[in-house]
């Protein structure tokens, strides 16, 4: 028995409250919190008297200990509201937990509250974590997530994209440290920079000018990379001419382990090569003829039958996209594994079709063949394209928008007391606030993709929207259960066997830890019984959501529209339409969800400074038009070679080239994994999974385990390239110690 007062039957607790460690905003006003506590015993309620914490301010990071007494030894459940005091009429106090420890035994109950508190009362379960079939207040549950739809709702920003929202309510929004740490501090030293590096550096003159923008001074940004690279093969020209395999080497690797690294895919016909490659009307010589030299005597056919031909294809998806300045290609380029097995190119097409008028003359297939500036044109218009479909859709379209209208949807219908919105809930932190913050800053009229990319804003709407819904029959839309499920994306690229793809080895182990973790976790929820899922009203409504169409008309009543999902139509049983009909296919989804909001966002952002940082190596940016011969001509009509002017006058301004650098060494922050915020994969700032007496569970430790795990064999592996010298193969974005849990930047 507990440790009663005298006489009375009651027993005694100490009641400890943790509040607001997570938020800037929550000192509101003075009054009392009104609590009530609860024993549940079958159908009896047993209810304490109200405990009126009174006349306290409601302030940020407080730990406030109590004492109460309740007329039972065990506290189930934990009644919380705030009653209004003087003229504050809208309080509001974020609680993170209350621990209840009986006096005699100090047996503890922890009630994870984890949500602003309000005049309106909410009814907490110890662990709050169950089914809402099994919830003994799921009238109340139901309730709570209909009045959070008013700040949970669809806004259509653009027609054909993911859905946003345009409120940004105080919960979802970054501290005043991790704003001023990550966007305040290095914004205002980047822009000073920005503002200042052109006085202090030169013109540029010749390409290795390009070397002084990273001067020796306080002033200077960080070298990319590839810099050195560049500067000794370009300094190393005679005659306008220079050896291009290192710079190859470079643009190879880019496809593996550069930031745009989900679009290599195999070629299994030489056939549609050849067809998708045309050669200009009156040159002589097939495919095979242009090609064999630069695959080490292999025709196509061989190529391809030894696995050995790669290609990255956007001939369809860029085809006559609109652009704010200039335009871009659409091009396809060719890659060859050579015998070192390193990824080489060897062709590019930069238009599926000749330009009209040009008598089919102006659309060659580039290759290393030609002369230096021209090949080094061809790649940079390429890269240009590349970069083009890289922000649009491999980074904003399908990490931070497709996760933001899995969110609102998660919102929309899941309980915070679902076990499953626990598990998701960490890798939301901050997302709507990171999309608020792009969408007014990066995609307003002159922000920086009007400014500083060919595409411009309404460029990079058009691929998103091609990519999301599918275009002209050609473009494949991106599907949760495929392009969002990198081991099924690997299958459908047919990239297996791709030698030296770090990027796939390393997603591939980060994916099945995150799936063996929401595996277990689906498991217990559920019990491993499929009817549970069935009658689990919560999470068939976020199935709905997550497949019913997109309607920009009728808002409240839209779906977000999202293609190939893991179930791939909802089936009625017994009456009911049901839409996750087995536990694999909500594992699939959840884990795709969280993989996507941790480690495919920090693939795809986070290598952003090291490429978009040279221009030569991948401009964001280009100025004139993409090289439409194998050769200019001079005034008589003679061939003439390329010379380092024609490259200098494609490129971006000095100005535009340090707005770029400013943007992308902002976005390439991985501020997240610090020493004052733990948020990398697996280690949660907010916790919101507990055992009963507040511990870590067994589920999350595994997981935790596991990641530290392959981070150390990744570190291992990282160092062993750097001895060998081997450092277009070291690649540390996705060491689970690197990768936040959220798309928070």
């Amino acid at each position: 028995m507990g440790n009663q007062n005298s006489g009375d039957g009651h027993y005694q607790f100490r009641i400890s409250i943790v509040t607001g460690q997570y938020m800037d905003q929550d000192i509101i006003g003075k009054g009392d919190v009104c609590i009530r506590f609860w024993n549940v015993d079958g159908t009896t309620n047993y209810v304490s008297d109200i405990f009126k914490y009174s006349g306290r301010y409601f302030c940020k990071g407080s730990r406030n200990h109590f004492y109460v007494s309740a007329p039972f030894e065990k506290i189930d459940q934990i009644e919380i509201w705030i009653h209004r005091v003087g003229n504050f009429t809208d309080l509001k106090w974020f609680v993170d937990t209350i621990t209840c420890t009986e006096g005699r035994t100090k047996h503890k109950t922890l009630f994870p509250i984890t949500r602003w508190i309000t005049m309106r009362s909410q009814i907490i379960t110890a662990v709050d974590s169950c089914l809402p079939q099994f919830d003994r207040n799921a009238e109340r549950r139901h309730e709570a997530i209909f009045m959070d739809r008013d700040w949970f709702y669809f806004s259509h920003f653009a027609g054909g994209i993911p859905t946003m929202t345009d409120v940004l309510i105080t919960s979802q929004r970054f501290s005043k440290k991790y704003f001023d740490n990550v966007f305040l501090q290095q914004g205002v030293v980047n822009k000073i920079k920005q503002f200042l590096l052109p006085i202090f550096t030169l013109k540029w003159r010749r390409l290795t000018d390009l070397d002084n923008i990273y001067g020796r001074c306080c002033l200077a940004f960080e070298k990319p990379p590839t810099v050195a690279t560049y500067m000794r093969v370009l300094k190393s020209a005679k005659d306008g001419k220079f050896d291009q395999t290192e710079l190859d080497k470079i643009f190879g690797a880019q496809r593996l382990n550069g930031t745009n690294p989900v679009v290599i895919r195999r070629v299994e016909s030489a056939i549609d090569i050849e067809q998708a490659m045309k050669r200009p009307d009156g040159v002589e010589g097939s495919l095979d003829d242009l090609l064999k030299p630069h695959m080490e005597g292999n025709t196509l056919e061989e190529a391809v039958e030894k696995e050995l031909l790669y290609k990255v294809d956007y001939t369809n998806t860029l085809a006559d996209v609109p652009c704010k300045t200039g335009f871009i290609a659409a091009p396809i380029a060719l890659f060859y594994v050579d015998k070192d097995q390193d990824l080489m190119p060897v062709a590019i097409q930069l238009f599926r079709k000749e330009h009209p008028h040009s008598m089919g003359r102006d659309n060659p297939i580039f290759t290393p063949d030609d002369d230096s500036y021209t090949w080094l044109l061809a790649k940079m218009w390429f890269n240009n394209a590349d970069a083009s479909f890289h922000e649009s859709s491999s980074h904003l379209g399908f990490t931070h928008l497709i996760m933001e209208t899995v969110y609102l949807a998660l919102q929309r219908t899941v309980s915070l007391s679902h076990p499953l919105y626990r598990l998701m809930a960490p890798h939301f932190r901050y997302l709507m606030n990171v999309n608020s913050i792009a969408w007014d800053l990066l995609l307003n009229k002159g922000g920086w993709v009007d400014s500083e990319m060919n595409i411009g804003v309404v460029g990079m709407l058009e691929i998103i929207r091609r990519k999301f819904e599918g275009f002209q029959g050609s473009v494949e839309p991106w599907r949760l259960h495929v392009e969002g499920n990198i081991e099924n994306d690997i299958k459908n690229r047919k990239v297996e066997n791709l030698p030296k793809y770090t990027f796939r080895d390393d997603a591939v182990r980060v994916h099945k830890i995150i799936k063996a973790y929401v595996a277990e976790k689906v498991e217990e929820s559920y019990k491993g019984d499929p009817a549970n899922l069935r009658y689990d009203y919560e999470i068939q409504a976020w199935g709905k959501m997550l497949y019913d169409p997109s309607t920009p008309a009728d808002p409240a009543n839209s779906g977000c529209g999202i293609k190939g999902l893991a179930f791939e139509h909802p089936k009625e049983i017994d009456g009911q339409m049901v839409y996750f009909q087995t536990l694999d296919q909500l594992i699939d989804t959840v884990t795709s969800t969280i993989f996507t909001c941790s480690a495919a966002h920090a693939a795809v952002n986070f290598l952003q400074y090291a490429n978009y940082g040279f221009p030569l190596n991948y401009p964001a940016l280009l100025l004139g038009d993409p090289p439409r011969s194998k050769a200019g001509f001079g005034p008589d009509n003679k061939k003439v070679q390329r010379t380092a002017g024609d490259i200098l006058q494609a490129l971006p301004t000095k100005q535009q080239t340090l707005g770029t650098m400013n943007i992308t060494k902002i976005l390439s922050n991985k501020a997240t994994v610090d020493k004052d915020d733990k948020n990398n994969l697996g280690n949660f700032p907010i916790q919101y999974q507990f055992t009963a007496d507040g511990g870590v569970p067994e589920n999350v430790k595994t997981f935790q385990n596991n990641l530290y795990e392959l981070s150390l064999k990744i570190d291992e592996r990282n160092k062993a390239l750097k001895h060998e010298g081997k450092f277009l193969e070291v690649y540390d974005v996705l060491d689970p110690a690197h990768i936040p849990n959220s798309i928070s930047i």
